[in-house]
């Protein structure tokens, strides 16, 4: 006789946003010092993000079935962000602007570099200019005294 297993065992589709329900849902309740295993999770999707993202961490990782779960810093801040989709677009927020500032630096150093070297090629251009000028100095020097001398 085969096993008769209700279809609401099975699990629905499932969209990104269940599952982030389910993570928030679950991290708040550790937040809030409420206790429980992963049987209470009712999308299994779930899990290997509490996992794989540290969100959570077995106090007996030998045996996750039964071990105590606590609530990671990243997940602490997870909840605090207001759940898994704010988290992740500050996230996305932030590392805009860390690509926008690194884009800022690169044109500022550019320029920067560019006005050292335009320095650079006005330095060069004075320093003929004043050896130029001390030359003719110098030969003024030796005509000066040559006519004194006279």
């Amino acid at each position: 006789m085969p096993l008769f297993i209700p279809e609401e065992s099975f699990e629905k589709k499932v969209t990104k946003e269940d599952i982030y329900r389910e993570v928030d849902k679950f991290l708040t309740r550790l937040f809030n010092g409420d206790t429980g295993g992963l049987f209470e999770i009712e999308i299994a999707a779930a899990i290997p993000i509490l996992e794989n993202n540290r969100l959570i961490s077995y106090r007996n990782p030998a045996n996750r079935r039964t071990s105590i779960i606590d609530i990671t810093p990243t997940g602490i801040d997870i909840v605090e962000a207001g759940g898994i989709q704010k988290y992740l677009e500050t996230i996305e927020q932030a590392e805009r602007e860390r690509q926008e500032s690194e884009r800022l630096l690169a044109l500022s150093t550019m320029e920067a570099n560019e006005a050292q070297k335009k320095a650079a090629k006005d330095n060069k251009t004075f320093a003929v200019i004043n050896m130029i000028m001390g030359v003719i100095n110098i030969a003024l020097l030796i005509w000066q005294l040559i006519k004194a001398a006279k």
